[in-house]
């Protein structure tokens, strides 16, 4: 690597950490549920901590110049949101299942009554 792109990455670093330091400005914008959950969900598959710092990535990436591929992301964020939807489908499959299970297996919510009553008797006498 030259001597002048290690400059320019350890001042974008330090400035980088400068930034962090004292960031007072907020970004805002709007969501579906859909566009909410894909994101979510990228956020789990690379790793990363928050959806705001998901978002932060992303813009000061696109800010630096970095390229995105707008099809490739949108068809990645689709299949993200697909996937995500099968999940919770699958989940409330299961659900289904236990639920009907602990009904087949219903068991008292209070103790036996007679059993009560019986050692009540035999204490009275």
């Amino acid at each position: 690597m030259s001597d002048q792109k290690i400059d320019l990455a350890s001042n974008w670093l330090l400035q980088t950490v400068s930034d962090k330091n004292s960031r007072g400005r907020i970004v805002n914008f709007r969501l579906s549920d859909t566009e909410y959950e894909s994101i979510v969900f990228a956020c789990h598959a690379e790793g990363v901590r928050t959806v705001s710092d998901f978002a932060r990535e992303i813009v000061l990436s696109r800010a630096r110049g970095e390229t995105v591929n707008r099809a490739q992301m949108s068809q990645w964020l689709l299949g993200l949101s697909a996937e995500f939807s099968k999940i919770k489908a699958d989940v409330a499959h299961v659900l289904a299942i236990l639920e009907s299970q602990a009904m087949k297996v219903s068991l008292p919510l209070k103790p036996d009554n007679h059993a009560s009553s019986a050692a009540a008797e035999n204490n009275g006498k």
